[in-house]
């Protein structure tokens, strides 16, 4: 996490310099969201849990969202898509 921490810092200061941010919308959408991340895991470590609401599972869909996946046991996916085709 000091690694990411240091080097979300530094594109920070780097951004600093420039009226305006240089980034494509995409590329500063990514930075925004790798933020997030970071975020999420330093409540994790202080918390010492392994599960934060409204956790980021994908960089590039941040809005997905898989809460229970974990419980699925196999082939109840196969169970669930046979009973609500």
């Amino acid at each position: 996490m000091r690694f990411s921490k240091r080097n979300l810092n530094s594109i920070n200061k780097l951004l600093d310099a420039y009226p305006v941010i240089p980034l494509e919308p995409k590329d500063h959408k990514y930075l925004l969201v790798i933020g997030t991340l970071y975020d999420h895991q330093k409540q994790m470590h202080k918390n010492r849990t392994h599960q934060v609401d409204d956790r980021i599972v994908s960089i590039h869909q941040p809005y997905a969202q898989h809460r229970y996946d974990h419980y699925l046991v196999p082939g109840a996916l196969s169970f669930i898509a046979f009973l609500f085709p």
